[in-house]
């Protein structure tokens, strides 16, 4: 379980990230341009598919590459390119080469807890704290909010969960 001051910690990583990768502007332009934000960084994308269906992406540290599958919706390939800039973000200093975003269940704590702070930063990144925020004073519809930030209905419900503005 991720503490408040780490997800703190996570949220301001994240927005110092959208502001050096697209400048001041980053919230008026949406959805976020991941790609944009990956290239700022010098990370790869590159798209394929993996043996194991239930892996969504893989980053690769010493290629400095960020893998995707290519039969995934735009809102998932625009999450997993931010929750594995979150692994290279986050967690540099892992001795992990390479980091796999996958459905399957992991049973080690450490790994959950590294797994979390990338899912964490990846909403972070594509559903920037203020902005949602302003925008869901103003809609208070997941739907269209969810389709305003490229984002899937289910990642912007988790997210306006996670930052109290719902149930």
């Amino acid at each position: 379980m991720l503490t408040k001051e780490r997800i703190d910690q996570i949220e301001l990583q994240a927005k110092d990230i959208l502001l050096s990768a697209l400048g001041e502007g980053y919230s008026s332009i949406l959805p976020i341009d991941i790609s944009k934000v990956a290239k700022a960084l010098d990370l790869k994308l590159k798209e394929g598919v993996f043996k194991d269906e239930n892996v969504a992406g893989a980053y690769d540290k010493a290629q400095k590459t960020i893998y995707i599958s290519e039969n995934d919706p735009y809102t998932r390939k625009a999450f997993t390119i931010a929750h594995e800039i979150g692994h290279y973000a986050l967690h540099a200093d892992k001795e992990q080469e390479t980091f796999y975003r996958s459905n399957t269940i992991l049973l080690d704590k450490e790994e959950r807890e590294i797994e979390q702070e990338a899912n964490m930063f990846a909403a972070s990144l594509l559903m920037p704290k203020d902005t949602v925020t302003r925008f869901f004073h103003v809609m208070k519809n997941v739907e269209r909010l969810a389709d305003l930030f490229g984002v899937s209905n289910s990642s912007m419900s988790w997210r306006l969960k996670n930052l109290g503005l719902t149930e």
